[in-house]
C-alpha cells in the first residue's frame, strides 16, 4: 500500500483531469483496503466483544487526528509548492513501508 499511496499525489495533482482522475480512484481504492484492514486488526486485537466498540472509537479518533494533521500538513505545503507536497507525502510513504518492513522482519524473527 504505501508504494501505491505515493503514486497518488503525483497523479491527483496534475493539471489535466485523466491523471487526477486516476489518482483519486487510486486514493479511494487504497483508503477502503486501509480502513478494512485495520477493522479486522482491531477485532484480532480485542478479543472481548464487548470492548471492541471503545476499541473501534479509540482507533477511529486516532486515525482521524493522524489525517487532520497530515491533512493540515500537506495544505500548509501546497501554498508554498506543490513539488514539497509530492515530496513530501513520498517521503512519509517511505517511512511507512520501512516501519512495515522492520515489523515484518520483527514478526518473522518470533515465529
Amino acid at each position: 500500500m504505501p508504494i501505491l499511496s505515493a503514486l497518488i499525489p503525483p497523479l491527483a495533482l496534475q493539471d489535466s483531469a485523466i491523471p487526477a482522475v486516476i489518482g483519486a480512484l487510486l486514493w479511494g481504492a487504497v483508503l477502503d483496503v486501509q480502513e478494512s484492514t485495520l477493522r479486522v486488526a482491531v477485532a484480532d486485537l480485542v478479543p472481548a466483544a464487548h470492548r471492541r466498540g471503545t476499541a473501534y472509537g479509540v482507533s477511529a479518533a486516532g486515525s482521524g487526528s493522524a489525517a487532520f494533521a497530515g491533512s493540515a500538513l500537506l495544505a500548509l505545503l501546497y501554498t508554498r509548492s506543490l513539488t514539497a507536497v509530492v515530496s513530501v507525502t513520498a517521503a512519509i510513504q517511505l517511512m511507512a513501508l520501512l516501519v512495515f518492513v522492520w515489523g515484518y522482519l520483527r514478526l518473522d524473527e518470533h515465529r
